[in-house]
């Protein structure tokens, strides 16, 4: 376990210095936070490379290049696009058909003066737009999906117990962004919450939603996560996000996020049976 606690510590140190300097910042310096949040993001990617030198992992810098280099294949991306989108527009869709009060509030806070950060775009712009960012995404997914989940397996962890362990390491690598560091009108995220107290919560459910999620990625990875391609997970990442993003939830995501859950649970649970027979 020591290439896996090596990471871990590198990846949660380097982020929360980073994440921990952009919240504590308040309300000054709007640039210099969004580049400390911007910076932290990097953790993952600069700890998978410093593990990967180091020697004492079986994921080397060759196969984290290999990760990057190697195309996947183009039905493996478009289901990495379309599931996350459908598992979270589809309950989303629904919470405004049935529950508008839950989306509007997340989305009109009144408590936050400020305004949304896409208040004229529709959500298939904002989906589309945020998609473009896509590639950023491979700071995080070098260090989850291309250099601990293959380490974890590698070691005689189960692809289960993998995806698992991944998902909850990447929920908790979120948390310094849970803090509205005395700012909670202005936080350095939208993740940040608008009372300490709600931390404990959000952290729960967020942490089940990206568990489910994790399986997802380690499936468009299978069947060889050292030797495939990086790409069909940072898909999966960035189509997730920007799904979110597409209903401008900014606020209150705690009541967005459960909702969420009534389609990721079941999906989790189908590629809990399917991934033996696929690993």
């Amino acid at each position: 376990m020591e290439a896996p606690a090596l990471f871990l510590c590198a990846a949660f140190g380097f982020t929360a210095a980073a994440w921990g300097a952009a919240v504590a910042g308040g309300t000054t310096q709007l640039r210099a936070r969004s580049a400390l949040v911007a910076l932290g993001g990097a953790g993952p990617v600069i700890a998978a490379l410093a593990s990967a030198a180091w020697g004492s992992s079986s994921v080397t810098l060759p196969d984290l290049l290999h990760a990057v280099c190697t195309p996947p294949a183009v039905t493996t991306c478009l289901a990495a696009v379309a599931l996350p989108m459908l598992l979270v527009a589809l309950p989303l869709a629904v919470c405004a058909r049935i529950a508008p009060h839950i989306l509007a509030r997340s989305l009109h806070d009144p408590r936050s003066p400020k305004p949304s950060i896409y208040p004229s775009l529709p959500g298939p712009a904002i989906f589309l737009l945020l998609m473009l960012g896509t590639p950023v995404l491979v700071l995080e997914e070098l260090g989850w999906r291309a250099f601990l989940l293959p380490t974890l397996l590698h070691a005689g962890w189960s692809v289960h117990g993998a995806s698992v362990f991944t998902g909850i390491a990447w929920a908790l690598w979120h948390a310094p962004l849970f803090h509205h560091g005395g700012h909670p009108h202005d936080p350095a995220h939208a993740l940040a919450v608008l009372h300490t107290a709600h931390i404990p919560q959000r952290m729960a459910v967020y942490t089940a939603m990206l568990v489910c999620m994790s399986y997802l990625c380690t499936w468009v990875s299978l069947p060889v996560p050292a030797a495939a391609s990086v790409w069909p997970a940072v898909l999966v990442h960035s189509a997730m996000n920007s799904t979110f993003a597409a209903f401008r939830v900014e606020r209150d995501v705690t009541a967005v996020f459960a909702p969420v859950l009534a389609t990721l649970v079941p999906m989790a649970v189908a590629l809990h049976l399917l991934m033996p027979a696929l690993a």
